[in-house]
């Protein structure tokens, strides 16, 4: 399957940490037979210190998705990306953000 990105949406640059996640998404699709969406990266209005401003998140639309199937792709996101990546379940997407809790040369704190 597929990653669509919703028009609109801006990369301003594709990081490591993000082409990371979309790798996963890539995988996710594939299980569940269905389009990934990503509905905001560096675009949008934000927090201020949102890291979709620093290209270090991504959000990715749930609508289509069937309530057990938000849970596999919440779990899967969470086991593949490790405790570097904070996965949160918002009330329409699922918010994806590279948030080290060590620093890695270049990125991170």
């Amino acid at each position: 399957m597929d990653i669509i990105v919703k028009q609109g949406v801006i990369f301003k640059r594709i990081t490591y940490p993000i082409y990371r996640v979309l790798g996963i998404l890539f995988d996710v699709s594939n299980m569940l037979g269905k389009q990934m969406v990503i509905t905001s990266a560096n675009d949008s209005k934000h927090k201020e210190n949102s890291l979709h401003y620093k290209d270090l998140a991504i959000d990715i639309r749930i609508r289509h998705l069937e309530q057990d199937e938000i849970q596999l792709v919440l779990n899967y996101l969470r086991k593949k990306l490790g405790e570097d990546y904070d996965v949160i379940l918002e009330s329409d997407h699922i918010h994806i953000e590279y948030d080290p809790k060590t620093y890695v040369s270049g990125v991170g704190k």
